[in-house]
C-alpha cells in the first residue's frame, strides 16, 4: 500500500469528518450528535477506530462489546466505511485488527449486520461466515388486522436461541437517548414492543418499524396480540407501511405471516466469526434470535 497509514481511535476532533464520510455514503443523513451518542456516551464499551492518511480519515470501523444471554461476549462491528479512493487495498482488514486489539479483552465472537457490499468485504477475511440473510417483512398499515385464529401454526415449540442482552441502562441509551429517532412502547399484560416512525428521505413514505419485542411468555396468542396492537398504534400515528424482522421457521415468522406481513427483497446479512470454539454452534443461523434494534440502522 503506497500510503503512510496510521490507526487510532477517532476522537471528538474528527467527529465532523466521520459524519461527512457517512453522509457521503448513505441517504440517511447523520448529525454530529450521532458520533457522541454511539461512541462517547454508549452503554457498552465502544470504540470507533480510524485509519488516517496525512491526518485525514481514510476509513473507520466501530466496535461495540455486547453480551449474549449465554454469557458470551460478542464484539459487534458497526459503521464500517472506507473512503472510495482507498478501497480494494486491504485497508478494512487492518482497521478491523486494530479495533479488535483496542478492546483490551478477547471476545468470544465478532459479528456484523452488513449490506451486500459490506458482506463482500467481510467474507474476504479469514474465519468469517455469512450465517444468514434477514429479509425485512412488510405489511400495508391500512390492511385490516385479522382476528386471532387457532387453525394455523402458532403453537410451534420455541427452541433456546442466542440473543443480545438488553439491560435497563442499555435500553435507556438505545431508545430514550437516541438522537435520531423517537421510540415508543406498546404494552400488553405479558410484555411490550418498541417501535418508531421513519420517513424515507427519498420517497417521503412513512414507515413504522417494530424494532424489538419483549414477552415474559412467548406464545402464539401473546405474540399475535402484541404485534397486532403495535400495528394498530403505528397506523394511528401515520405509518403507511409497517416493517419488522422475524427469524425463519420460528413462532415469530408464523405469527407475522398470519398478520399479513410478507417478505421483501430488502435484506441485511448477518456475518459471524467465532473466536472461542466453545461457541462454534453460533455459525448456525438457527441458533440466533436477532431483531431490528440489534443493528445501528433501526
Amino acid at each position: 500500500m503506497p500510503h503512510a497509514i496510521s490507526f487510532r481511535p477517532v476522537d471528538g476532533q474528527y467527529a465532523p469528518s466521520f459524519i461527512d464520510m457517512m453522509n457521503n455514503e448513505y441517504n440517511r443523513k447523520k448529525k454530529i450528535d450521532y458520533y457522541f451518542w454511539q461512541y462517547a456516551e454508549a452503554a457498552e464499551p465502544s470504540v470507533l477506530m480510524g485509519a488516517f492518511v496525512n491526518d485525514g480519515l481514510a476509513g473507520v470501523l466501530g466496535l461495540k462489546m455486547r453480551r449474549l444471554n449465554s454469557g458470551a461476549v460478542a464484539a459487534q462491528i458497526v459503521d464500517m466505511l472506507i473512503a472510495p479512493r482507498f478501497r480494494h487495498e486491504g485497508l478494512f482488514a487492518r482497521i478491523y485488527e486494530s479495533a479488535l486489539l483496542s478492546c483490551g479483552v478477547r471476545p468470544d465472537l465478532v459479528c456484523v449486520f452488513p449490506n451486500a457490499r459490506g458482506r463482500e468485504a467481510i467474507e474476504r477475511l479469514p474465519g468469517w461466515k455469512t450465517v444468514g440473510a434477514i429479509q425485512t417483512l412488510f405489511r400495508p398499515a391500512n390492511k385490516p388486522i385479522p382476528p386471532l385464529r387457532t387453525d394455523y401454526a402458532m403453537s410451534r415449540q420455541e427452541t433456546s436461541r442466542s440473543c443480545f442482552e438488553k439491560a435497563d441502562d442499555y435500553r435507556s441509551w438505545r431508545f430514550e437517548k437516541n438522537p435520531e429517532y423517537r421510540y415508543f412502547t406498546v404494552n400488553v399484560d405479558e410484555g411490550y414492543s418498541t417501535a418508531k416512525l421513519f420517513t424515507d428521505p427519498i420517497t417521503g413514505v412513512i414507515y413504522g418499524d417494530i424494532v424489538d419485542l419483549t414477552l415474559a411468555h412467548r406464545t402464539g396468542s401473546t405474540l399475535f396480540s402484541l404485534l397486532s396492537l403495535t400495528c394498530d398504534q403505528l397506523k394511528r400515528r401515520g405509518a403507511q407501511w409497517i416493517t419488522t424482522w422475524a427469524m425463519p421457521e420460528t413462532l415469530g415468522s408464523d405469527v407475522a405471516e398470519a398478520l399479513g406481513f410478507v417478505q421483501h427483497d430488502q435484506e441485511r446479512y448477518f456475518c459471524v466469526r467465532v473466536l472461542n470454539c466453545a461457541y462454534g454452534d453460533l455459525y448456525e443461523f438457527s441458533r440466533w434470535d436477532v431483531v431490528q434494534a440489534d443493528t445501528e440502522v433501526y
